[in-house]
């Protein structure tokens, strides 16, 4: 499971005689508080004074101090993907600090909810060194979320933006991935969706496996739509 920090910001819109004042269709904010966009005419400019209540509440983050299903104390904001935010979290139950990942829709379809949960059912049953290790899953009112152990480091995408590999490096890590990946396989579990964002390199050089949100059981009737391809184009297999 990868931690990504969204970026951009909306650009000005042009001015002039004649010419309506453009605004963003959607604004970047900084995480973990996301506004709701004022509203706009069909042509694109501000109605003013216009009183138009959202038609489902506002998307928000965790706040440091608050606690998801009376246990799990946020500290700090880590990072992004595209369905779902990552913090790190003090477990009261166990008393150790774990990282929290909660589905950033907060009315998503059945389909990726059960992804999102199929991903503890896969790793539960692929306890590895080199990959990820998944506690718990639930739901606290609207937020979907599940725990994971807390890593230091960076996952891959982000260290090969910083610096290049050494030849000794690459090996260590090609060897970790093909081992984490020969485990799952082995116990019939097909991750689909490796990429440098999903490997990630702690402190002390070891690799983790993470995020089976999109993995397949072989025996098992997946979820994905007829027809659907789900994956990150980049990094799959050439189709035939």
């Amino acid at each position: 499971m990868t931690y990504l920090s969204p970026e951009g910001t909306p650009a000005a819109g042009p001015s002039g005689a004649g010419r309506a004042r453009r605004v963003p269709t959607e604004e970047s904010v900084d995480p973990p508080l996301r506004q709701v966009t004022p509203p706009v005419s069909p042509k694109g400019t501000l109605l003013l004074g216009a009183v138009t209540p959202p038609t489902s509440p506002p998307i928000r983050g965790l706040v440091p101090g608050q606690v998801v299903a009376e246990r799990y104390r946020v500290e700090k904001w880590l990072g992004a993907g595209g369905t779902s935010t990552v913090y790190q979290v003090l477990d009261s139950t166990k008393n150790q600090r774990v990282a929290i990942k909660v589905l950033a829709v907060p009315h998503a379809n059945d389909a990726l909810v059960t992804r999102f949960r199929q991903e503890v059912q896969h790793a539960r049953a692929l306890e590895h060194v080199n990959i990820l290790h998944v506690f718990d899953v639930g739901f606290d009112g609207e937020r979907h979320y599940l725990t994971v152990e807390l890593l230091e480091g960076k996952d891959l995408r982000q260290l090969m933006q910083e610096r290049r590999p050494t030849l000794a490096d690459a090996l260590r890590w090609l060897t970790h991935a093909a081992v984490a990946l020969e485990h799952a396989h082995g116990h019939g579990v097909l991750h689909r969706d490796v990429k440098p964002g999903n490997l990630f390199i702690t402190r002390t050089g070891v690799l983790k496996l993470m995020d089976f949100g999109l993995a397949k059981i072989t025996h098992v009737m997946g979820t994905t739509a007829q027809g659907a391809t789900l994956g990150t184009p980049e990094y799959m297999a050439p189709s035939r």
